[in-house]
């Protein structure tokens, strides 16, 4: 299990963040939040934690100050930046300053979350245990020098202080080399190579891990420059490390090694004294994720190719069948009005046949044509009150409400940016199909609305012959009916319609089980 400290004002921030940390397969992070500095500062007292993540718009404090405190107190908690895109500069001083790593709010992935985590709390430890190497090592020559100056007094003292001390760097250099050869990712030191215009040319391998090679498949790399192992290597790689062994500015991002035929996702900072110019480079490669990346992408693209053709054809097709049936259904009705009484009734009611067949084509036909037209036609979004939207699709169905002696009942609904024709049909079909499903009961339709987060929630609930809710998933398929075409009137379309036109505007439809009557609830984003 990982603890994680967000110290973050913004509720809905954290509340984001979490949300992107549960999309995370298989994680054990546990994230907890408080909104101050000072109330950081007492939870970390009580409280173990592994990993901060810092938000740099804290009331009373700006970032640094609040990065200050936070190392100062707790040294030894690696911190993570989370800053808007206003605050980079800060975020970039304080990744120059210590921190391990910072995200843009807004541009947060899941899997990239979960890889800055890891190779935060790995690259702290590695620090932790050079910074150890380094006080170890110091305290190794003052007792060198110590021992050398008390070198005929104290031979047998000295001696063993020497003992002592190598066996420590030894341990410290066990621990170092141990947790290189643990590492899954490549990681390596290079020392940067510039020309007489300080521009960066090459660079020196002078330490690689043992998953280097697996990572390039370059080998024996260490004490070899770059354009040895690969003379045709991008210059951009030259100029990205060359800029962090000059800025000590440290930078994340992918990039394809073409000699190598790889691509890396890398993240580099600067290593040691600025004169020393030597960069240290984590990284891995993810070049069969690229290729998942494209083929997706290319799939994708051929779908929707495949779907724009399909609505093509829906509408082509469906709009040349129009005359063809209405001329069926004319010369029927001609051909019965010329002949009544000529005709015997087993004739007549095969004309009907006919006559009612091709009504019932035409208006399947009607309803593919408009199912089509919607995945064709331009979304017109303008600021709605859905008050006066219900009330328009009330009035559409004006003869059917009064005839069911209907009572529909709206109020309070909000107001937002969506294509009125869409909004005012997905309305009018739910209400339709409250009122062609009633019961023996007076049809009574309830429409209200609930704001959650940047979602409007839209509930129609009526008290007809409601739904069995193992046929749910059938509800909103093209053509789909749960009675006989005799019982109820249609073509399985109105609640097709309704969730593709929902999906238009990027929301979404679903009914809800319920005791009487059906409870169908769609979705909308508040789009300001």
């Amino acid at each position: 299990m990982v603890k994680i400290l967000y110290i973050e004002d913004n509720e809905d921030d954290y509340l984001i963040l979490r949300s992107i940390m549960g999309k995370i397969p298989n994680s054990s992070y546990v994230l907890e939040n408080v909104n101050s500095i000072q109330k950081a500062l007492d939870y970390l007292f009580k409280e173990k934690t592994d990993l901060i993540f810092l938000d740099l718009g804290l009331p009373g404090c700006s970032g640094k100050e609040a990065y200050g405190k936070l190392v100062e107190s707790f040294p030894n908690i690696p911190v993570i930046i989370m800053s808007g895109n206003e605050d980079k500069n800060v975020a970039f001083e304080l990744i120059a300053l210590g921190a391990e790593d910072f995200f843009i709010k807004g541009n947060i992935q899941p899997d990239l979350l979960d890889r800055g985590i890891t190779y935060s709390l790995k690259r702290h430890e590695l620090k932790y245990l050079l910074k150890e190497e380094a006080i170890r090592r110091r305290k190794v020559e003052e007792a060198l020098l110590k021992a050398h100056d008390e070198l005929e007094a104290r031979v047998k003292e000295r001696t063993q202080e020497l003992r002592e001390a190598n066996k420590a760097l030894r341990e410290s250099e066990e621990n170092y080399h141990y947790l290189l050869d643990s590492m899954g990712e490549g990681f390596c030191i290079v020392e940067m190579i510039f020309d007489e215009d300080e521009k960066p040319i090459d660079y020196r391998f002078l330490q690689v891990s043992p998953s280097f090679e697996k990572q390039t498949g370059l080998k024996d790399a260490q004490g070899k420059r770059m354009r040895e192992l690969a003379p045709q290597h991008e210059n951009y790689w030259f100029e990205i490390y060359g800029k962090i062994a000059l800025t000590g500015q440290p930078a994340r991002f992918e990039n394809r090694a073409g000699q190598l035929h790889r691509w890396y996702e890398v993240y580099a900072l600067r290593f040691g004294e600025p004169a020393a110019r030597q960069v240290a480079i984590f990284f891995n490669d993810i070049t069969e994720r690229k290729i998942a990346q494209d083929e997706i992408q290319k799939k994708a693209e051929e779908l929707k190719r495949s779907n724009e053709e399909l609505e093509q054809f829906a509408y082509v097709a469906s709009h040349d069948l129009q005359e063809p049936i209405r001329k069926i259904v004319g010369f029927s009705q001609i051909f019965a009005a010329r002949f009544e009484g000529q005709i015997d009734e087993k004739s007549k009611e095969h004309l009907d046949y006919v006559v009612d067949g091709a009504k019932r084509m035409q208006a399947l036909i009607q309803d593919l044509l408009l199912y089509s037209r919607i995945g064709r036609n331009e979304l017109t979004l303008e600021v709605l009150d859905f008050n006066g939207v219900v009330k328009e699709a009330i009035g559409n169905l004006e003869l059917v409400i009064k005839e069911t002696k209907a009572e529909v009942i709206y109020s309070q609904l909000p107001s937002l940016l969506a294509h009125k024709s869409f909004i005012v049909q997905i309305f009018q079909n739910l209400i339709s199909n409250s009122l062609k499903y009633r019961s023996e009961k007076n049809p009574r339709v309830e429409i209200s609305a609930q704001q959650k987060n940047n979602l409007w929630e839209f509930t129609i609930a009526d008290n007809g012959i409601g739904i069995d809710f193992q046929f749910a998933d059938k509800l909103f398929v093209i053509f789909q009916r749960l009675h006989a075409k005799g019982k109820y009137p249609g073509t399985g379309i109105g609640l097709a319609v309704c969730k593709r036109m929902v999906e238009r505007h990027n929301g979404k439809i679903w009914i809800e089980p319920h005791r009487s009557g059906a409870v169908f609830k769609f979705t909308l984003p508040d789009l300001g």
